[in-house]
């Protein structure tokens, strides 16, 4: 990920919310990442935390879409 974003790179994608919030303290701030897996409702305020979280690309079940309204 840091070579990529030593070329200018700054958004990445992570399909595991243990990935994501594992990688996300580490790199730098300005990345913006995109969570692209299955979310589970009981994983989602990790995901939101985030701080540069910048998009949910998929929702698979309006549970979650009713948690994320609810949180923002």
């Amino acid at each position: 990920i840091l070579s990529v974003y030593e070329e200018g790179h700054r958004h990445f994608g992570e399909n595991y919310v243990v990935e994501i919030v594992e990688k996300c303290p580490k790199l730098p701030s300005d990345l913006q990442w995109h969570f692209i897996g299955h979310l589970q409702s009981n994983k989602l305020k990790q995901v939101l935390a985030l701080k540069n979280l910048w998009i949910i690309e998929s929702v698979d079940r309006f549970i979650i879409i009713s948690i994320i309204l609810e949180l923002f």
